[in-house]
């Protein structure tokens, strides 16, 4: 047996920190462990990883509050089927304390030492950041496959020969993302089994067989298949993202590549319309789906080929690492510190009947999901629609869709909310200004577009209009989302997943019904009246939704919302 297996927990540098339990009888300590505690008292400071870089020491490698509401607000769908309370991170308690040999009364628990080699987080500098571009890239490039053949809906019914089935053709646009709202409840729970290494790779490679299968289909209900798939593969790296980020980066560390993950998973589902555009113009609106797969396989190997390859899964690795252990020195009592007691079935079972469960018993849950949705729905509508509304104005929809963007990126940057008893009401108000914004530019953009008879004098109008349906859904979306994290906070941490993983449930159901209705109202209405219609109706459920929400807020026994300050940046 190497050095490096036998190395699997961290020694105090002293005396002093290391507590009463260091004073054990050499007798109670097994010799793997024995030997482990032999080498490596001292001081580590000097020691260098394989690169000449000096090893960072890291107290408190767990990641702290601020990354953790990142984590479940920002990026709603990491859940993978562990209790939060049994999801600590390696190398700290739940308390956030470092633990070490002489912290562990059981001398069969398996752990990482200060510079153990097979700890990612001691991974060379470059090497973590390579992976976590390629996590961010990824997550762009999938996320920009959602509304990128929209521009091309047109072409598509030509060569499809589908006539007048205008609603057909935007459904085979929008059904890629309710494979993205599908995916997380599959990917999360996988990778928490088997390591997002493995199932990212896998699923990598699948969306770049469904994708390429966009490019030869000869039908629009095969296109519709392949979309659907594309979507439900290419989320995997999505969902699993969030994960890898903190599994390399401890601490306040990881906050700023978790802003930038999610800033590309905006960025990349509003720009999708501007690659439509672009690249996929007259009859190329294939290639588009070549560039995706290419850019999709190309990152896939920056994971799997050497130097950056590598799981970053703490919680996989040390259960390998255990399980050799057990099998080389025959103590079938070793098992990994990041054990949660749950078998594989245990944590697919959780990650799916969770989310559903907790959106047809609680009101509270189905109300703030509604609201996401029905933001989110309205922004997949106008990515989707705006080049068939706007015809008429063909030079003026870069920058219809430029503005839309800006207010869905704007609506994300308040620095702090303070959600207390008494700013409750307030938080609430917000949602209610937020949805005003939204109909109120909706209908401005679609009256302007119809009257104004693409003349260049109004096209302020439309402008004014997206950004204004752009700022108020995205505000939506951020009020409700955090929101829920603290109506579902509880102490034993399972309800906070499990209904931000029903919202993107939902989220995605809407995201896919919303465009192909849309353009059915628009082609039977006209733009203005249409816009009218839609309008109204998604103002009518979102109050509906949002009384309902009030009248429900004793859920779970919290009858209030705890005061605190939320601070997203």
């Amino acid at each position: 047996m190497s050095d490096q297996d036998k190395t699997v927990t961290p020694t105090p540098a002293s005396d002093d920190a290391a507590g009463p339990h260091t004073q054990q009888p050499p007798s109670t300590i097994p010799e793997w462990r024995n030997n482990e505690i032999s080498s490596h008292n001292g001081n580590h400071s000097d020691q260098e990883r394989g690169d000449g870089s000096p090893i960072e020491e890291e107290s408190n490698p767990k990641y702290d509050d601020t990354t953790d509401e990142l984590l479940m607000n920002l990026v709603p769908d990491y859940f993978d089927g562990i209790p939060a309370r049994q999801r600590q991170d390696a190398g700290s308690d739940a308390n956030g304390n470092a633990v070490t040999a002489a912290s562990q009364d059981d001398n069969n628990i398996v752990d990482w030492h200060q510079d153990d080699p097979e700890n990612p987080r001691n991974w060379p500098t470059w090497r973590k950041y390579i992976r976590i571009f390629s996590v961010i890239a990824l997550t762009y490039t999938v996320r920009l496959g959602a509304c990128m053949i929209a521009p091309s809906i047109p072409m598509i019914m030509q060569d499809f020969g589908a006539g007048d089935r205008l609603e057909a053709a935007g459904f085979a646009v929008s059904v890629y993302i309710l494979g993205l709202g599908l995916g997380p409840l599959l990917w999360t729970s996988l990778s928490a089994i088997y390591g997002p290494l493995a199932v990212t790779s896998i699923c990598n490679v699948c969306f770049v067989g469904s994708t390429v299968g966009c490019v030869f289909v000869r039908s629009l209900a095969a296109l519709i298949a392949c979309r659907f798939l594309a979507g439900v593969f290419g989320h995997c790296a999505v969902a699993t993202g969030p994960g890898v980020i903190v599994d390399l980066l401890a601490g306040a560390r990881s906050k700023t590549p978790l802003m930038l993950y999610h800033l590309a998973r905006v960025l990349g589902f509003v720009g999708g319309p501007f690659a439509g555009i672009w690249l996929g113009t007259d009859a190329r609106w294939r290639v588009l789906f070549w560039i995706q797969a290419g850019v999709v396989l190309a990152l896939t190997l920056v994971m799997v080929v050497p130097p950056c390859h590598g799981e970053t899964s703490a919680r996989v690795l040390l259960q390998r690492r255990a399980k050799r252990l057990r099998r080389e020195n025959g103590n079938m009592q070793l098992r990994s510190r990041l054990d949660a007691g749950l078998t594989a079935r245990d944590i697919f079972r959780r990650s799916i009947q969770g989310p559903f469960q907790l959106l047809f018993s609680s009101k509270t849950c189905a109300g703030t999901a509604m609201l996401v949705g029905l933001a989110y729905g309205c922004q997949c509508m106008i990515l989707t629609t705006v080049c068939h509304v706007a015809k008429s104005w063909p030079v003026f929809i870069p920058m219809f869709l430029t503005f839309f963007a800006v207010g869905c990126v704007f609506g994300l940057l308040p620095r702090r909310w303070t959600i207390g008893d008494a700013s409750e009401k307030i938080l609430w108000r917000r949602v209610l200004y937020g949805g005003v914004a939204v109909c109120l530019g909706h209908v401005l953009y679609g009256w302007v577009l119809e009257v104004g008879g693409g003349s260049r004098r109004v096209v302020v109008g439309p402008v004014y209009g997206l950004l204004s349906v752009g700022l108020g859904s995205s505000y939506i979306i951020t009020a409700v989302r955090r929101d829920m994290n603290l109506r579902f906070n509880r102490p034993d941490g399972d309800n906070e997943p499990s209904a931000a993983a029903a919202s993107v449930i939902v989220r995605g159901i809407f995201g896919a019904l919303f465009p192909p209705l849309a353009l059915f109202v628009y082609d039977r209405l006209g733009a203005g009246l249409g816009s009218t219609v839609l309008s109204a109706a998604m103002f009518v459920l979102g109050a509906a939704t949002l009384l309902l929400t009030n009248l429900h807020k004793l859920d779970h026994g919290r009858p209030t919302l705890e005061g605190r300050v939320w601070a997203a940046f």
